[in-house]
């Protein structure tokens, strides 16, 4: 697995082997004083694909990082609750780097980058042109959905707040991330 840190404007990869998760992490900033920020994505790296638990031994590192005044970023393309519920004993003590960027959510500060409604409804209906692509619209707390194959698997599979809706041009939220999903597959789209 790789964890990224930024270090003074420098990044530097660190290899987070689990059996000895909580040693490795603390020898790599025992040699690296300077970092004061590590973030790392979610989904094929602290997990597998779409796993709903964490390794608790993360949370021991994630404190001790705290303790040594180093912020742990959990980044993710995921809605930010999903990957919330990851850090559920620490997550007051982490920042949420969510919906591939568009969310920043920490104890003090949350911030969405929400994307201008024509640029929205222009992608959504190049999608729509495109066989078997579907979308789906987020707003940093819900996921609305007009496929109920997809609605099922990001709300069972992942955890998300979804909605169903008969139509997504009609979805009033502030829209920050429009997904597209192909039920053929992604390289009969290209």
């Amino acid at each position: 697995m790789i964890a990224l840190a930024m270090v003074s404007g420098l990044l530097y990869f660190a290899e987070i082997m689990k059996d000895t998760i909580l040693q490795r992490q603390l020898l790599f900033i025992e040699r690296m004083p300077m970092i004061r920020l590590i973030a790392t994505d979610i989904d094929g790296t602290l997990v597998e694909e779409a796993a709903m638990n964490l390794n608790p031994e993360y949370f021991d590192v994630i404190r001790e990082f705290r303790k040594r005044g180093v912020l742990f970023v959990a980044a993710s393309g995921r809605q930010r609750n999903s990957i919330e519920r990851f850090f559920e004993p620490i997550k007051d003590d982490i920042i949420f780097l969510s919906e591939n960027g568009a969310c920043i959510t920490s104890r003090e500060y949350k911030h969405v980058d929400v994307m201008d409604p024509f640029i929205v409804k222009s992608i959504m209906e190049d999608a729509m042109e495109i066989p078997g692509c579907t979308c789906a619209l987020n707003d940093g707390e819900t996921s609305y959905f007009d496929s109920e194959m997809l609605y099922r698997h990001m709300k069972d599979d992942y955890g998300y707040n979804a909605v169903m809706v008969d139509d997504l041009f009609k979805v009033e939220a502030g829209v920050c991330k429009v997904c597209l999903c192909s039920t053929t597959g992604m390289r009969k789209m290209r």
